[in-house]
């Protein structure tokens, strides 16, 4: 009886450092909210730079040399993907990948401390100020 339970335990040891490893749930990826109607895109022409970090499960830019963290709102079309190597942004028209982790630069500009009209509560609530805008380049 006890060999039959050690060679279960073991088959079930085995065959789970075999299985795939499923990613935990995506994090949270600010966008911008919509535009009310009429009005035209500003274009996002200020440099921004820091590192792509998930805090509290939420995609934000810390500032470089270890500054403080900014919940960047990025602009329609950019996504949150994952692969081997971990989570990364990119547009839904381009194949750049900006991973978690490394360093940034991409267009933008300060928000303030108080989310746009229209920022998805989850995102006042998870990420928190200060707010800047972002767009990635191709």
């Amino acid at each position: 009886m006890e060999s039959r339970l050690a060679a279960a335990l073991a088959a079930v040891l085995l065959l789970g450092g075999c299985a795939m490893r499923i990613p935990a749930a995506a994090p949270l990826l600010p966008l911008e909210p919509p535009r009310p109607p009429g009005l035209a895109a500003v274009a996002l022409t200020a440099e921004e730079f820091g590192v792509l970090m998930i805090d509290r499960g939420c995609v934000r830019v810390r500032a470089l040399r270890g500054g403080a963290l900014r919940t960047v709102l990025w602009l329609k079309g950019t996504l949150v993907d994952h692969d081997a190597h971990g989570y990364f942004l990119r547009r839904e028209d381009g194949e750049r990948r900006y991973r978690v982790g490394e360093p940034i630069q991409f267009g933008g500009g300060g928000l303030g401390d108080i989310a746009p009209a229209g920022t998805d509560p989850e995102v006042v609530q998870r990420c928190g100020p200060p707010y800047h805008q972002g767009y990635l380049s191709r």
